[in-house]
């Protein structure tokens, strides 16, 4: 049965595990490598085979934010809608990480909602700032060990629509 997934406006059709927001294509056409260099082989045209992983959400409840240090490096890009982990230091951050260590937060991770509230990068990067006592954040977990799920069917790349 072919299920459809959606990329901006445009449908692409793929058999078995359908893509969804938040996956991560980690090969094309049996190449993996660097996001610009499968962003390049997606743009070449043709029919495309794609290798994706799917993430776990996990959700994060910091406490006591205005005294003691999150110890979380994010990064962001401005038309983004999520917050890059680029790195976890002493703080609150790696001390949850100590107690919840199957869920622990790390380098490449997402954030994606801030108190339950979603937004563009800069907008989750301010509620992050301006919260004093209580944070709770929403991460996508994209583990080394996480399943590949391959599209069973291969895809016209002129039906993408690349953002």
């Amino acid at each position: 049965v072919d299920t459809t997934a959606y990329m901006g406006n445009r449908s692409l059709v793929t058999a078995g595990t359908p893509l969804a927001v938040h996956d991560r294509i980690v090969e094309v056409n049996g190449e993996r490598g660097r996001a610009r260099a499968l962003l390049k082989t997606m743009q070449n045209g043709g029919t495309l085979r794609l290798s994706f992983q799917r993430p776990r959400e996990v959700c994060v409840t910091l406490e006591n934010c205005a005294t003691d240090f999150l110890g979380l490096d994010v990064g962001y890009i401005v038309k983004g809608a999520s917050l890059a982990v680029l790195g976890v230091h002493p703080g609150l951050m790696e001390t949850w990480n100590f107690a919840h260590p199957e869920d622990a937060v790390g380098r490449n991770d997402r954030i994606i909602r801030v108190n339950s509230e979603a937004g563009t990068s800069k907008q989750l990067l301010h509620k992050v700032a301006a919260n004093k006592k209580r944070l709770e954040l929403h991460v996508l977990r994209f583990s080394s060990q996480a399943k590949t799920f391959e599209s069973d069917s291969l895809l016209d790349s002129n039906m993408m629509e690349l953002i």
